[in-house]
């Protein structure tokens, strides 16, 4: 069945949120909100465009554990209109984190990157962009997904996503 964004009975007080999409067949539901977002966001990422991502998938996917985040806002003028893509993280679930040392076994989240892939900096809204990454955050920190650590790697080591990244995890949460 399609990914339906909606706002999440548990949690109606909560402005953005987090949904994941567990099969890479359903990623193609969102296509033109996700390339909506990726020609408005903070930073470009040509690798993590749907038109690019989406065929990777049965090339370089297979067998790995493959999820889609997409953070979610209400249409801000109207809340009769479906909801604002704000988010597009593709992450990996890896049951041994690969660091530094040799693989300690801790259920990890990664930004999924393909042997072609060369930048996994996420697509985020640049109006939106703070409270997107909290909202991930937030998610992250509600554990739903199973895993203890999420991984940056390859992502833009300066400008306006590093800054970004860098503030919202020095932010204090609930």
């Amino acid at each position: 069945a399609p990914c339906r964004p909606g706002r999440p009975k548990a949690a109606p007080q909560q402005a953005m949120w987090v949904e994941l999409i567990s099969s890479p067949d359903q990623w193609a539901d969102q296509t033109e909100a996700w390339a909506a977002l990726a020609a408005e966001a903070i930073v470009p990422n040509v690798f993590y465009e749907p038109w690019m991502l989406l065929p990777a998938i049965p090339r370089f996917g297979a067998g790995r554990n493959l999820r889609l985040a997409l953070v979610f806002s209400p249409y801000p003028t109207d809340h009769h209109a479906p909801p604002t893509l704000c988010g597009v993280f593709p992450l990996e679930i890896t049951s041994r984190y690969t660091g530094a040392h040799h693989g300690i076994p801790v259920s990890t989240l990664s930004l999924w990157k393909h042997k072609y892939c060369y930048l996994s900096t996420p697509l985020i809204r640049t109006e939106r962009a703070a409270e997107t990454l909290d909202a991930f955050f937030s998610w992250l920190d509600a554990g739903s997904h199973g895993c203890t650590l999420m991984q940056f790697k390859d992502i833009t080591v300066d400008g306006p996503f590093h800054h970004l990244l860098t503030d919202s995890s020095a932010r204090p949460r609930n």
